[in-house]
């Protein structure tokens, strides 16, 4: 019984973390054959066992890192995505953050496609604003 309030408590900090997370694309910057997409975070980033899918219309990106910038104290994770997939993405394509691997069923549906989705308590995805390809910097 007690390993499952432990249980309990873990899930609903997860929860938390995830409802307070305020989210913005930090850069977007080439280098070689790679594009490396940051976003950052004031809020810590959640850990377990999965991992974090960067979705750009529906697409998955899911090679990331994830470093404390010292000055600011932000949390940056940055998705690494080949120049070759990011040059076939549309501009003002929807990019959503999700915890694990999963595109979320609520974000399939054709009502979803709205920018007023945002994480909600329980949620595992954050809606970013629409990929803006003139930030792209060499």
């Amino acid at each position: 019984m007690k390993h499952a309030w432990i249980v309990i408590l873990f899930l609903i900090m997860g929860s938390i973390v995830h409802a307070q997370q305020n989210l913005k694309i930090e850069s977007v910057v080439k280098k070689g054959e790679m594009v490396e997409l940051s976003i950052s975070s004031t809020k810590s980033f959640y850990v377990g066992a999965h991992g974090y899918t960067l979705f750009i219309n529906n697409q998955p990106f899911r090679r990331s890192t994830s470093k404390i910038k010292s000055e600011t104290k932000q949390i940056i994770m940055t998705f690494f995505i080949p120049l070759s997939e990011y040059q076939k993405l549309a501009d003002n394509s929807n990019m959503v953050l999700v915890y694990g691997e999963k595109m979320p069923e609520e974000l399939t549906r054709p009502k979803a496609k709205s920018s007023s989705i945002t994480a909600e308590k329980g949620r595992n995805y954050w809606k970013l604003n629409s990929l803006n390809k003139g930030q792209l910097k060499n």
